[in-house]
């Protein structure tokens, strides 16, 4: 377990204040590590706001407010350019731009095609290979989330600023059909389509918190973590993915957090009020499932 000399914290946290603490852990943990790969890849004009590796870890793309998309080749622009002096990373540009920041991206289960989307409500499909536009579909709302189908490429799920989760399906030649998976919640932030259950997706609303649902039975929610956040007007931040098999869930909202002056370490750490959270998280050993916390304060 990390200690307080391994963070090298100074004996009064105090002097600290608590929006420092997530720097400092980082830092610290970084200088102090062997085996953790640490490069700084300066492509973009503006903030980044959405990263994603592909399933066979061949490339990174990446977007954000400069409204570009790029796609990084994991040896040659990051590994093999940080070993060569001479080498310069040249990652490809994807041709068609949005018109406003870049919320979510995702790559295909087949990693042949990378989807994005954003403030502007459109979600655009590229080809990674040729960098082009596959196709694009306009929407009325910002897009918050995407996830792909784990077995069919042309199956993809959003998550919408005015609370509804949607599936498409990208094989229809005109307007693809749309399934509702969530309506009438407040603002939707996340999706994540089980890697194993096709049939699974998981969500995350303002109001309802994070939840399972069976896209064969709409509606019909299974919460793991009640909303956090988006009371007394404040926004909710709420993220969730699954793991590589799907039996574990990560779960990332803030939450008030209490740190102990005489113990900055991990074991330091305590929930505000935990207990409703508990509660949730318990639900989801029913299903045979395990809930990791990440607790942003």
């Amino acid at each position: 377990m990390l200690t307080p000399k391994d963070l090298q914290f100074n004996k009064d946290l105090r002097k600290y204040e608590p929006s420092q603490y997530g720097k400092i852990f980082l830092r610290n943990k970084l200088r102090s590590s062997s085996h953790l790969y640490v490069k700084s890849l300066s492509q973009h004009t503006g903030s980044v706001n959405a990263i994603e590796f592909d399933s066979k870890n061949e490339f990174l793309a990446s977007g954000g407010d400069d409204t570009s998309i790029i796609l990084w080749n994991i040896e040659r622009d990051i590994l093999v350019a940080d070993s060569s002096s001479s080498s310069q990373s040249s990652p490809t540009r994807m041709s068609e731009r949005h018109m406003s920041n870049i919320f979510a991206l995702q790559f295909d289960c087949q990693s042949r095609s990378l989807i994005s989307a954003g403030n502007d409500g459109i979600i655009f499909l590229h080809d990674l290979c040729t960098g082009q536009l596959i196709r694009g579909m306009v929407r009325t709302r910002s897009v918050l989330g995407l996830s792909s189908h784990p077995c069919n490429p042309a199956v993809l799920a959003a998550a919408f600023s005015d609370g509804r989760v949607i599936q498409y399906d990208t094989r229809a030649a005109e307007r693809p059909p749309a399934m509702p998976i969530l309506t009438d919640c407040l603002m939707a932030t996340c999706v994540a389509y089980h890697p194993t259950d096709e049939h699974l997706v998981m969500a995350a609303t303002a109001d309802t918190g994070v939840c399972l649902v069976d896209v064969r039975q709409p509606m019909q929610l299974c919460k793991i973590v009640e909303r956090a956040a988006a009371r007394n007007g404040d926004s909710c931040s709420l993220n969730a993915c699954f793991d590589s098999t799907g039996s574990s869930a990560l779960v990332v909202l803030p939450l008030p957090i209490s740190v102990q002056p005489d113990n900055p370490g991990p074991a330091g750490l305590r929930l505000c009020q935990p207990d409703r959270l508990i509660r949730r998280c318990q639900l989801l050993q029913l299903l045979h499932q395990q809930v990791l916390l990440l607790c942003r304060p």
